[in-house]
């Protein structure tokens, strides 16, 4: 981040497969099309829709409004979604939650089901009465806040705001949160899109095939929001950015040419460069090789 910029996290929420209504759980393929739900593979919430393509969006028009006030140049201001900066840590400073014992954030409104923005302004916008070098040095506590540089400590130290609970821990299928923290080769989204997933995690991929929402569903925190404010976010999504759905049909996505799997993804979080379309086939393939009984070889 630029020297003397300030970072504004936001948080967007978005609907849990608890939460969702019936017409966000089922995709079609086509237009006359409705998929099977035992016959279908399933996009993690996160990226059922093209939330990150939203909140980007939306962040990038507060930067205009703000640069047409301020009369400050674009490049001035910056936007980061899913970006290589700390957003969780910042998100942690900005109050906006604390980290999980599944290492990620955990906001006491919305849950871990929601994504981070930023928006980072610059030196100009802060106010010159903000935070001075005392302030700084304390983590952001005055004379009468003493605490409050231990209470951030303790909500950027992964599961020390969970306290006993370990709801995320028995939750995962394969194991990748325990005792001592988050190990991320063991996470089922660590292998979307890649080669050489070891056989006792991908044995636990069932009909996923993008994403993992199982710690997130299993937290108290997911469990005790209200979806109004997630049902809030979708509806500001525009419709390149919408998904029908979560289910995607393993017969269609295993017998597609490349570029119809393309185009179905175009414009969502499974349509990234990243994230070869053969993997995603390959996917679909062995799904349906082991409803049949047949045990692929290798790793997935």
């Amino acid at each position: 981040m630029p020297p003397g910029h300030c970072a504004v996290p936001v948080l967007w929420p978005y609907l849990l497969p608890t939460q969702a209504p019936a017409r966000l759980l089922v995709a079609a393929v086509d237009s006359g099309s409705r998929v099977d739900q035992s016959d279908s593979l399933v996009v993690a919430s996160f990226a059922a829709s093209h939330h990150y393509r939203a909140l980007a969006r939306l962040l990038k028009a507060c930067a205009g409004l703000l640069r047409q006030g301020s009369g400050l140049p674009k490049s001035a201001f910056r936007v980061a979604v899913n970006s290589d900066l700390p957003e969780k840590k910042l998100a942690v400073l900005g109050g906006l939650g604390f980290i999980g014992r599944s290492s990620l954030l955990v906001s006491r409104r919305f849950g871990p089901a929601c994504l981070i923005g930023l928006l980072v302004l610059p030196a100009e916008l802060l106010s010159p009465g903000g935070l001075s070098p005392e302030m700084l040095a304390s983590g952001g506590a005055t004379s009468g806040e003493t605490g409050l540089a231990d209470q951030l400590l303790a909500e950027l130290t992964p599961g020390a705001g969970c306290g006993a609970c370990r709801a995320c821990q028995a939750a995962c299928p394969t194991q990748a949160i325990g005792d001592h923290g988050y190990q991320r080769p063991r996470c089922l989204q660590h292998w979307s899109g890649r080669q050489g997933c070891p056989a006792d995690i991908a044995a636990q991929r069932g009909s996923r095939l993008y994403g993992c929402d199982a710690c997130i569903v299993a937290c108290p925190y997911s469990a005790g929001r209200s979806p109004e404010e997630a049902l809030a976010a979708e509806a500001r999504l525009l419709p390149v950015e919408r998904r029908s759905g979560r289910l995607v049909s393993a017969d269609w996505l295993a017998g597609a040419a490349p570029e119809e799997v393309k185009a179905f993804f175009r414009g969502t979080a499974l349509g990234f460069s990243w994230l070869p379309t053969a993997w995603l086939q390959d996917q679909a393939r062995r799904f349906l090789e082991r409803k049949v009984g047949a045990r692929p070889a290798g790793g997935y």
